[in-house]
């Protein structure tokens, strides 16, 4: 039996424990009436022990008694002891004996018993010592005359006699000393029992009142449900103990949201289908008719509610279809009939009639179909069918279904082109649906081995096709597998990226010319421009500004180059545990002479914490966000950089009290050649927040900017009220995944 019935109070437990009170109750009564009936055997074994010792010792007195008035008789007849006389003192003594031998057993923890058998012995030898010894003279003497005999012995019945009744006298005032309710016993025994069991009765069905009871209300609580339920009722909410009833409550009310999911199923099935379905009821009245009639027939539900089936059906059909619904009883399965039905404009369309007859309900169940519409619904499947298998024909990618050992199944015709043009013709056929494709896998028409397992590990996964034939080279295409679910088939998508190598190539190439054929020369002009000698102010101005112009081109085709080296898989090198700080310290290192050129201070705040992150791409992001709070911000302000860490996360913050990003440029600012204003074209490409996006996002975090007031909340700083000039400012935040179990 297991323990967690009784942490729960459920029925069995209660009336396993009403059981148990009961049984417990019983117990009580068994064990008191055992009581009772050892005491009244007790007090019955001792009267029967003094009964047997008052009959024993009354026997032994009427046998001594009997022994002295023979002996008495014989003495004073001056007889001799005759034979018979002798033989029946004989008799009497061996008698006696075997009665002193019962009540010296009965005298056993009995001293007054002991007693009257010490008196009883006494004066029982004391008269056969007396015979013995006169029966002894008797026989040696010839004549009676000469025998002395002693007056005592005349007078030993009355003895024995008197000196029992004084014991047995004795004996019996003292088993009357005993209390009253002993000696009556038995009526109190009785008395007690008839209470006990009356109490036991009582108890019996108090406890099973209140059981049945308790078990009563829960059942009415249940059935109450049940007569809601019935009459489309709000349930109440019982509170009920986790009993067997509370869970039958639960399966009620689960059996209930069961129904009524299905019924809400069901209706939205009559309602969506576009069939006419409703019932005929014994007088063949159209009932619940669903909403398709009114598309199929023009009809409204109203209208045609509880008229007769007649309304709806030509009269040529009206015959056929009487005799159809007089055979459904006789069917036990659904069948089906074409009648002509008369809708609201007065036509005729062909219609199947579906019916079956529910005993249950003495209804019939109709479902009509317009066959001219399922016709057309038909053709259109078709059509569809067909611009599909078309589509598929003539996707630009190849589409090719294998099993789960990588054999062919079936291809499109891109597909088999594919194949063809890279010597894996073997078998082919252009109909996708050509069985003799299982004759090829994977494994062989494509360069690496066990593609299918690669590709779901790297999808899409990079190889060459016909590579393993005659054509070396292959074609080089991307995979992408999909698990279909059916018979352990996998669709496999194979896309022509040759084409997109070259591009790739040719971007490459052309990033390169654009450096030869322009970053080459700007850097001669800039050495030019260093080598110019300037005698006046104006030709100094002029000069600045092809500087400038220059830097400027420069920065342009530095910012191109590094977005090309974060292309696709090279956002970043390998990443390992770095410390924040130094992080930070290698980005205001590098920043440290522009910070003061401009006039401007670096502060630092920081926690230690360790991330997992390439160093070099870090600091690079770090370095573009301070360049930018510097070049943005008011001479002789701060720029805070503060690190800390949010829940699982590392934060970087690089606050600037300068004139801020526009709340309307704040989601356009990390996009590509995004920046805050028209002006700022001047001074950079652009580039530089994409870039520092691409890194973090590669990195698994998130980036983002505030303006001044969200980052003085956010961050809590005080260096905010320190400064007085600034009208403005951002906070630029980066966050990364904090390394679990490492710290500085």
């Amino acid at each position: 039996m297991s323990i967690g019935m009784f942490r729960q109070p459920t029925i069995a437990r209660e009336a396993l424990l009403a059981v148990a009170l009961l049984l417990a109750f019983q117990i009580v009564f068994a064990c008191l009436i055992v009581y009772l009936l050892h005491g009244v055997e007790t007090q019955l074994a001792a009267e029967r022990h003094r009964l047997a010792v008052i009959s024993t010792s009354t026997r032994i007195a009427n046998l001594t008694q009997k022994f002295g008035i023979l002996l008495d008789f014989d003495l004073f007849a001056d007889r001799r002891y005759s034979p018979s006389d002798t033989e029946t003192m004989q008799s009497i003594s061996a008698r006696l004996e075997n009665e002193f031998k019962r009540l010296s057993s009965l005298a056993q923890g009995d001293p007054m018993a002991a007693e009257i058998l010490k008196t009883q012995e006494i004066i029982f030898r004391a008269a056969e010592d007396f015979h013995k010894k006169e029966g002894v003279q008797t026989s040696s003497t010839p004549s009676l005359g000469n025998i002395q005999i002693n007056p005592l012995s005349l007078v030993l019945g009355r003895e024995v006699s008197d000196r029992y009744q004084e014991l047995l006298t004795h004996y019996k005032a003292a088993s009357d000393k005993q209390p009253f309710y002993e000696s009556n016993n038995l009526t109190i025994v009785k008395g007690i029992l008839l209470s006990v069991l009356m109490l036991d009765v009582v108890f019996t069905l108090v406890v099973l009142a209140r059981f049945f009871n308790r078990l009563k209300k829960r059942i009415a609580a249940l059935s109450e449900n049940v007569d809601r339920y019935i009459n489309d009722e709000l349930l109440e909410n019982f509170v009920s103990p986790n009993d067997e009833l509370a869970k039958l409550e639960k399966l009620f009310r689960e059996m209930i949201q069961t129904i009524d999911n299905s019924a809400r199923y069901e209706t939205t099935l009559v309602e969506g289908t576009s069939d006419v379905i409703f019932k005929l009821d014994a007088g063949g009245r159209i009932r619940d008719l669903n909403a398709a009639a009114i598309n199929q027939w023009g009809y409204q539900p109203r209208e045609l509610e509880g008229a007769p089936w007649q309304t709806v059906v030509s009269p040529e059909s009206q015959n056929v279809l009487r005799d159809f619904l007089a055979s459904l009883p006789r069917l036990e399965h659904s069948s089906a009939i074409e009648v002509a039905v008369k809708v609201s404009d007065g036509s005729l369309i062909v219609s199947r009639f579906s019916s079956y007859w529910s005993e249950a309900d003495q209804s019939t169940f109709c479902f009509v179909s317009d066959i001219e519409a399922a016709k057309r619904t038909e053709e259109e499947l078709k059509e569809k069918e067909n611009d599909v298998r078309m589509l598929m024909r003539n996707l630009p990618i190849g589409l090719l279904v294998v099993d789960q050992v990588g054999a062919f199944i079936s291809t499109n015709e891109r597909m088999e082109q594919m194949l063809l043009a890279y010597g894996s013709s073997s078998g082919s056929s252009s109909d996708s649906s050509s069985g003799s494709t299982s004759e090829r896998t994977v494994d062989a028409v494509f360069a690496d081995s066990d593609v299918l397992l690669k590709a779901r590990q790297t999808s899409p996964l990079r190889t060459r096709l016909g590579a393993r034939s005659a054509s070396a080279n292959g074609l080089a295409c991307e995979l992408t597998v999909v698990d279909l679910g059916i018979a352990n088939e996998t669709l496999v998508v194979v896309e022509d990226i040759s084409e997109k190598a070259k591009l790739e190539n040719l971007r490459k190439d052309f990033l390169q010319l654009l450096w030869r054929n322009l970053g080459e020369p700007i850097l001669q002009v800039k050495q030019m421009l260093a080598g110019i000698e300037v005698t006046t102010e104006k030709e100094r101005g002029r000069v600045q500004k092809f500087e400038l112009n220059a830097n400027r081109l420069l920065r342009l085709l530095d910012e191109l180059l590094r977005l090309e080296e974060l292309g696709p898989g090279k956002l970043v090198g390998a990443m390992v545990p770095t410390k924040v700080s130094d992080l930070a310290d290698s980005s205001i290192a590098s920043l440290a002479d522009y910070a003061l050129n401009q006039g401007m201070n670096l502060e630092v705040d920081l926690i230690p914490q360790v991330v997992l992150a390439d160093f070099e791409r870090v600091v690079q992001v770090l370095i573009n966000l301070i360049s930018n709070a510097i070049k943005f911000s008011y001479k002789g302000g701060t720029i805070l950089l503060q690190i800390r860490q949010v829940e699982d996360q590392v934060e970087f913050n690089v606050i600037d009290w300068g004139r801020g990003v526009p709340l309307a440029k704040q989601s356009q600012i990390f996009q590509t050649y995004g920046q805050a204003s028209a002006s700022d074209a001047r001074t950079g490409t652009g580039l530089g927040l994409a870039i520092c996006k691409s890194i973090i996002e590669a990195h698994g975090g998130t980036i983002g900017v505030e303006s001044r007031a969200r980052a003085e909340n956010s961050v809590g700083t005080d260096q905010a009220q320190s400064e007085p000039q600034a009208s403005g400012g951002s906070r630029f935040w980066f966050k990364l995944p904090c390394l679990e179990g490492a710290s500085e």
